[in-house]
């Protein structure tokens, strides 16, 4: 499954953003990601799993910061490691602006 417009979060440089994304949980599946590091840069990524049953929905959450001005593109595969097809994919746009200056 492929999203055909990819969301668009706004934002501003250095303002951490969060993305979640939901996976069946305990199954092996786990989102990969993909994004030009010169502009934006992965801060971390935790696992929140609603129940330890084999497929229960869970969520990865992952944590960006903006390094530039600029729409930048962050792509995301879900798969499982031993596999090279993904079965589903995701992107999300960053529209990032300046931080307003201190007055």
């Amino acid at each position: 499954m492929n999203n055909a417009d990819p969301k668009i979060i706004s934002t501003k440089i250095g303002e951490p953003v969060e993305i979640e994304l939901k996976f069946p949980g305990a199954s092996g599946y786990e989102w990969s990601v993909s994004f030009d590091g010169e502009h934006v840069t992965l801060l971390g990524k935790r696992r929140k799993l609603n129940s330890k049953k084999m497929g229960a929905k869970a969520k990865e959450v992952f944590k960006f910061e903006a390094l530039s001005e600029g729409d930048h593109k962050i792509s995301f595969a879900l798969r499982r490691p031993w596999e090279d097809e993904a079965v589903e994919h995701r992107d999300i746009v960053l529209h990032v602006k300046a931080s307003e200056p201190i007055k």
